[in-house]
C-alpha cells in the first residue's frame, strides 16, 4: 500500500511556511503532536537532507582544518625539538624521548 501524505510546500526549503511549521514544531510544549504519522514523516524527510548539507557544510571544513592544524603545530613543535637538540647537544636518546 503507497500513502502520499504531503502539505502542500512545506518539504521546500526554499519556502518560508517549511521553515515557520518546523520552528512552531520545535516550540510546542505538546509532545503528542509528534506522534502523527505525517510530522513523523516529515521530520524523517528532511532530516535526511539537512544531515547531508551539515556534513558537508560543517563537518568536512573542520576535519579539513583540524588535520592542518595538526600538521602545522606538529611542524612547529618538530622545529622547537630539533633546536634545543641542537642547542643543548644532547644525545639521541633525549631525541627519541623528545619525539615520543
Amino acid at each position: 500500500m503507497v500513502r502520499v501524505q504531503d502539505i502542500h510546500r512545506l518539504h521546500d526549503f526554499k519556502e518560508a511556511s517549511g521553515d515557520e511549521l518546523m520552528k512552531e514544531l520545535s516550540e510546542i510544549p505538546n509532545f503528542e503532536v509528534f506522534d502523527s504519522e505525517v510530522i513523523q514523516n516529515m521530520i524523517t524527510f528532511k532530516y535526511k537532507a539537512v544531515q547531508r548539507a551539515t556534513i558537508r557544510k560543517l563537518l568536512v571544513p573542520y576535519l579539513i582544518w583540524l588535520v592542518i592544524f595538526f600538521v602545522y603545530s606538529d611542524f612547529i613543535t618538530w622545529q622547537y625539538r630539533l633546536a634545543i637538540i641542537k642547542k643543548e647537544k644532547i644525545g639521541v636518546w633525549l631525541f627519541i624521548v623528545l619525539v615520543f
